[in-house]
């Protein structure tokens, strides 16, 4: 193989990290945002928070994952552009994770 063949690669492999990062995290902050909850001026049961943070913490998991795995395999590479793509993207995916979490702190219902 050859220097170029082995760049296109690189940038194909690239590529589907951040397609399948784009397919996956649509999906579960898709299923986090869904979680059961109650009307606004009813309080949340224990079991609808649990479900709730255990789903917002699913979704921080796949929207960070795949884009730490994509900079460590861009800045290996020395993809710069690449790198700098993932790098900026998973500033923002744990910025919005946090904040997907921080809409789960909920005080509870009695009972």
């Amino acid at each position: 193989m050859d220097a170029t063949t082995d760049v296109r690669r690189q940038h194909r492999t690239l590529a589907a990290i951040l397609c399948i990062w784009a397919i996956a995290t649509w999906l579960a902050v898709g299923n986090a945002l869904s979680a059961d909850w109650p009307p606004i001026p009813q309080l949340p049961t224990a079991e609808q928070v649990s479900a709730a943070q255990s789903a917002a913490r699913g979704a921080a998991v796949v929207a960070a994952v795949p884009l730490v795995v994509g900079l460590a395999l861009a800045g290996r590479w020395r993809a710069h552009a690449w790198a700098i793509a993932f790098g900026m993207l998973l500033m923002f995916a744990v910025l919005g994770s946090a904040l997907l979490l921080q809409l789960t702190n909920s005080p509870v219902a009695p009972g």
